[in-house]
């Protein structure tokens, strides 16, 4: 009755409420993203804040600029310029997403744990943020959170139509994802068992 509409209410007007994002000092752990590059961070801020026309841009333009960086193989700049990015929009889980990316490329496996943890506190819908954890978990030697993270995106996409595009894939349908999270799992049963 009245509860529910007072809920209903509340619940409606929280998602259309106007947030101001915190600054950097208020977001645990945003440090090591920024600071990596300081001095090319601010640089590239300054550079990527604003579009030819002096407009601010928004965060899918700089989740576009990263994309395009990275699928040119540039990993130092792309490094840098989502460093850029995450300073202007922290709370963008995309971009912490790419910085996760990036960083395990380069080898930085704990910034990358690190960035997939911020993508899956700001949205833990993502399927492929769990996956990509579960894969940098593994690298790392650290099994069992990584099998309890894999199977935290296995029951994700089990919720999902098996042919529904993944957020942050590029264009993998859930179906594949799914598939290709119980061969994981199956192989570090398998890699247990052969240890024992």
């Amino acid at each position: 009755g009245t509860d529910q509409r007072a809920t209903a209410r509340l619940e409606y007007e929280g998602r259309n409420a106007t947030v101001e994002p915190p600054s950097d000092s208020q977001i645990p752990g945003i440090e090591p993203f920024v600071a990596t590059n300081a001095a090319t961070a601010s640089s590239e801020v300054r550079h990527v804040s604003q579009s030819a026309s002096g407009n601010p841009v928004d965060c899918g333009t700089y989740v576009s600029r990263v994309r395009a960086l990275a699928d040119r193989g540039a990993s130092q700049q792309v490094a840098a310029e989502a460093a850029a990015a995450l300073r202007a929009y922290p709370l963008c889980p995309e971009l912490h997403y790419l910085h996760a990316i990036v960083s395990t490329e380069l080898g930085r496996h704990q910034e990358a744990v690190a960035s997939l943890r911020r993508v899956i506190y700001l949205d833990p819908s993502l399927a492929m943020a769990h996956f990509m954890l579960g894969s940098v978990l593994s690298r790392l030697g650290a099994t069992a959170a990584a099998r309890r993270t894999y199977k935290n995106a296995l029951a994700l996409c089990l919720e999902r139509p098996k042919d529904e595009i993944l957020p942050l894939s590029d264009n993998e349908p859930t179906g594949s994802l799914a598939e290709a999270i119980r061969n994981e799992l199956m192989r570090m049963s398998e890699a247990g068992e052969a240890t024992r």
